[in-house]
């Protein structure tokens, strides 16, 4: 170390102080060199490089409210052209040579992920995962993007979905295009957004373009009249008697063996469906008198109630014949739920 500190570290030293101004201009000229090859991309940097996985996930959303059996029909879909993907690359290759080793899919929920913070899940009957798993990449020679690539090519545009999206690397943080939209108009957000998912759609290489904008479910919004407080009706008993009919009320209780079996009285499935049921509903103030929901025109005089509809009174069922009225006596046999549909002043038909 003397050797070297003595010998030419000091001839260095010496010639740096005699020749200063130049030594000075060596040491700007190398640093506007090195920025200069960073900035001409000479020499390449990613900050977070992507690593390529031995999975590939899908994940499906569909519009919300949209039933689970929608969602299986197009995880089903998107299952099978992953399958012929794969049957595709398997073509050219040894029978014990396959790129892939299972695949895993779940229907009403998410598919935890791996590393920190992953393990989150989210249950809902529109959303859907499927993850493909390959053999390593060492074996099966192929990049999981261009595989990832062809599934999502395969895949067409389907009624119903908000989203499929694919991802294949190893880390994922994120998307590379991220932009964000605020405005106190939904309207006008909902405009803006498919505007630049239209634009974006145009560059050559942008895939798995989403929104996070949910448009909700339709809904019907109830609101009593003047009128209908007069009478004693309520917000409350105008919601218990919607859902009652469209949900269910319970009506009976039956103990079988350790279990115990809830009796529901409500429309059948077919009228279920169906916002026009909604008019066939009246409310039932405290005194025992039926009002319809909607107010009817002065011409109607019957109301004609679902083919289907039964009563179910003291554990029976029954239905009334064509052109028939209700007895006082089973009006008043029947719970308040069970009687919401049949106002005083109508004749009921049942067809």
């Amino acid at each position: 170390m003397d050797s070297f500190v003595n010998g030419p570290y000091l001839k260095l030293l010496k010639l740096n102080i005699n020749y200063r101004y130049a030594s000075l201009a060596l040491g700007l000229i190398a640093l506007l060199l090195t920025i200069g090859v960073v900035k001409n991309g000479l020499i390449k940097f990613t900050f977070m490089p992507e690593v390529d996985g031995d999975k590939i996930k899908a994940s499906i959303h569909m519009n919300e409210g949209v039933s689970i059996d929608e969602t299986s029909k197009v995880a089903d879909l998107v299952l099978e052209k992953g399958l012929e993907t794969v049957a595709e690359f398997n073509a050219d290759r040894a029978a014990d040579d396959g790129i892939l080793r299972n695949i895993y899919s779940v229907v009403g929920g998410t598919i935890a992920g791996g590393g920190p913070g992953g393990g989150a899940t989210a249950t809902a009957t529109n959303l859907s995962n499927i993850s493909m798993f390959l053999t390593e990449s060492e074996q099966r020679g192929i990049p999981a993007a261009e595989i990832s690539n062809i599934w999502r090519n395969k895949v067409p545009e389907l009624p119903g979905v908000d989203s499929i999206t694919f991802q294949s690397t190893l880390v994922h943080l994120g998307a590379n295009i991220d932009v964000l939209l605020a405005h106190q108009d939904f309207s006008a957000l909902e405009k803006a957004s498919d505007r630049i998912r239209a634009a974006l759609a145009e560059y050559q290489g942008v895939s798995d373009i989403e929104d996070s904008y949910s448009r909700g479910k339709r809904e019907i919004k109830l609101k009593l009249k003047p009128e209908a407080r007069t009478l004693g009706i309520t917000e409350r008993d105008l919601a218990r008697q919607v859902r009652a009919a469209f949900y269910g009320a319970e009506a009976l209780r039956i103990q079988r063996g350790r279990n115990e079996i809830k009796v529901m009285v409500r429309y059948p499935d077919a009228d279920r469906v169906s916002s026009t049921t909604l008019r066939a509903c009246g409310s039932a103030p405290p005194r025992e008198e039926r009002f319809p929901f909607f107010r009817p025109p002065r011409s109607a005089k019957a109301l004609v109630l679902p083919k289907s509809t039964e009563l179910i009174a003291n554990g029976s069922s029954m239905c009334r014949p064509a052109s028939m009225p209700l007895r006082p006596a089973l009006r008043r046999s029947l719970p308040i739920s069970s009687r919401m549909c049949f106002p005083n002043w109508l004749r009921i038909i049942l067809a």
